[in-house]
């Protein structure tokens, strides 16, 4: 089950993101991107995400680059999260991606 809740361009999202509601996460994203230039996604109560979410936060974030907008995504204080973009379970994924931790440990996918 996941949660969302939007306030402007920020999205926070509560539960899980799994095969069975990524499409419901990336229409979401998409519809923000529509109205605003970038779009930030606050991960920090996700409580699991799996291969999917994370392929889907790849393509939400490589579409955004290509019409010139941008996705920020914050999960500085996401334990589970941190512990999947170090681990070797989706190296192939995140090998694609430079990973950014900024102040506050914020990770930004960018191309």
């Amino acid at each position: 089950m996941i949660e969302i809740f939007t306030q402007g361009h920020q999205v926070k999202l509560n539960g899980q993101i799994n095969s069975e509601n990524v499409s419901e996460v990336e229409k979401q994203i998409d519809d923000l991107l529509d109205t605003y230039e970038g779009v930030s996604l606050d991960l920090n109560d996700i409580s699991s995400i799996d291969t999917c979410g994370f392929f889907m936060l790849y393509v939400v974030q490589q579409r955004a680059l290509l019409h010139g907008k941008k996705v920020e995504i914050e999960c500085a204080t996401n334990d589970m999260i941190k512990k999947h973009a170090a681990g070797s379970q989706l190296s192939f994924l995140f090998g694609s991606l430079k990973l950014v931790w900024s102040k506050p440990r914020k990770v930004i996918f960018y191309k």
